[in-house]
């Protein structure tokens, strides 16, 4: 599902209602998720304290698996390395989120939001992956990230701040 058009509201507190009413449920969606993920990251964490991760069923690595991978890591993890993935897997600050997709992409107006599904102006580094910045300078390879729906740019924005060593301190 695209991003409904925004610049159709004539009226800038109307717009700006409808973009944080229609992006609120998708913020509220991926922390859901985090927290899900946190959650069994958190009883893997104490199975493996009370030296019992022998209870864990092919189902339950299957699922730690997953989850693990998402992070560019793999199970089984150390203890050590299961808090610091912990440390990953966070919900995170609603209205920080949606501030910024509002800042990055002009209250959903912009043409990466408009085009591409892109609140956050996420970069990549493939060509073809994205749409290519206008006035790109000479020589830089860089897209703007195409996503399939704004909720895979909340997911993957959300990934880059709990992942990425820049925001290490948030």
């Amino acid at each position: 599902v695209d991003l409904e058009d925004f610049a159709s509201y004539s009226q800038i507190l109307e717009k700006k209602a409808r973009f944080f009413q229609s992006l609120a449920p998708l913020v509220v969606y991926e922390n859901h998720r985090l927290t899900w993920r946190r959650e069994q990251l958190l009883i893997a964490k104490q199975l493996i304290e009370q030296e019992l991760e022998d209870e864990l069923t092919a189902t339950d690595i299957k699922l730690l698996t997953k989850i693990t991978a998402a992070y560019s890591t793999q199970w089984p993890l150390s203890l050590e390395k299961l808090n610091q993935l912990l440390i990953k897997v966070q919900p995170l600050p609603e209205d920080l989120v949606l501030i910024q997709a509002a800042n990055e992409s002009a209250w959903g107006t912009s043409r990466f939001a408009k085009q591409a599904n892109n609140l956050f102006g996420q970069w990549c580094f493939s060509q073809g992956c994205g749409l290519v910045p206008l006035q790109r300078n000479t020589g830089q390879k860089h897209e703007v990230r195409k996503f399939s729906s704004p909720l895979a740019s909340v997911q993957s924005y959300m990934h880059n701040l709990n992942t990425h060593l820049a925001y290490k301190n948030l």
